[in-house]
């Protein structure tokens, strides 16, 4: 079973039942969590799968207004429940992850439930909303789904984490006034700026402050930070690091002004939790 990590992460217990035939609640356990892309694991009794079928995942990215269906159990009532909106838009998050944005009704009680698309195809899975905001939820798409249960059907089922090249929020280059102060010739129309690297990440002695981007295994970064995701579509460069997110990690080409280019190892981080202690 497919949830969210911040369902069963730190959970004592987990117990769950079928929405159709006898309301008998099974024992779960945790089989794997991933805090960065918020998915987890779960295997239940073997007696919990009788007369039930899997869910089968879409291959594709849906496009913006196409129609979902979300399914789960939010606050407002015991039963099922089922919301109906459209994909508003496919953007990533602030890790970089591809992250689709849903009209469709997402409260508390809804995460981990399946989103499907007009074939009945799994899309994504519930993940959030926006507070103060009306209508707009957040699901995370098969492709990060993907990833995820790539790494958990290995033989120590462990998540490795999402890639990074280790650099600071990239400055962007609409201002003609900045790219004159970095010394960009005239011809050059893209690019974003490195404000800062991380000292012990891969990109140290690589790349330094104030570096230019201009590309990223091949791909041209646009001025405003995106590179093409399809047809007119446009989406944030780091899309193309987490995207490679596998066990063997990646190395992508990164072409840079001044020259030359470079190869960057991006390596995997797992998020952790820090907590001071306290005396008295």
């Amino acid at each position: 079973i497919v949830t969210n990590a911040h369902v069963v992460h730190r959970a004592v217990s987990v117990l769950v039942r079928a929405t159709t035939g006898p309301p008998i609640k099974y024992n779960a356990r945790v089989v794997s969590v991933g805090l960065p892309c918020d998915l987890a694991v779960l295997t239940v009794d073997e007696g919990f799968w009788a007369n039930k079928e899997s869910l089968e995942l879409s291959a594709e990215l849906p496009r913006l207004d196409d129609n979902v269906t979300c399914i789960g159990f939010p606050v407002g009532g015991e039963n099922i429940s089922v919301t109906r909106g459209v994909v508003s838009r496919i953007d990533v998050n602030h890790d970089g992850l591809l992250r689709i944005q849903i009209d469709a009704a997402i409260n508390p009680g809804n995460s981990g439930g399946p989103v499907l698309g007009a074939h009945g195809l799994v899309v994504g899975v519930a993940a959030s909303h926006l507070k103060n905001a009306s209508n707009i939820g957040y699901i995370i798409p098969t492709a990060v789904l993907q990833q995820f249960l790539e790494c958990v059907n290995t033989p120590d089922r462990s998540y490795i984490g999402v890639a990074s090249v280790g650099i600071g929020r990239v400055q962007t280059l609409e201002s003609p006034a900045l790219r004159c102060h970095l010394g960009l010739p005239d011809g050059f129309t893209g690019g974003v700026r490195v404000p800062a690297v991380w000292p012990l990440g891969p990109a140290a002695g690589k790349l330094h402050t104030d570096d230019v981007l201009l590309s990223l295994d091949g791909v041209e970064i646009g001025q405003d930070g995106t590179v093409p995701l399809r047809d007119n579509e446009r989406i944030n460069f780091l899309h193309l690091v987490t995207r490679t997110s596998t066990r063997d990690g990646c190395r992508p080409s990164v072409e840079m002004f001044p020259p030359p280019s470079i190869h960057l190892s991006a390596h995997l981080f797992e998020s952790s939790r820090f907590v001071h202690a306290t005396t008295s």
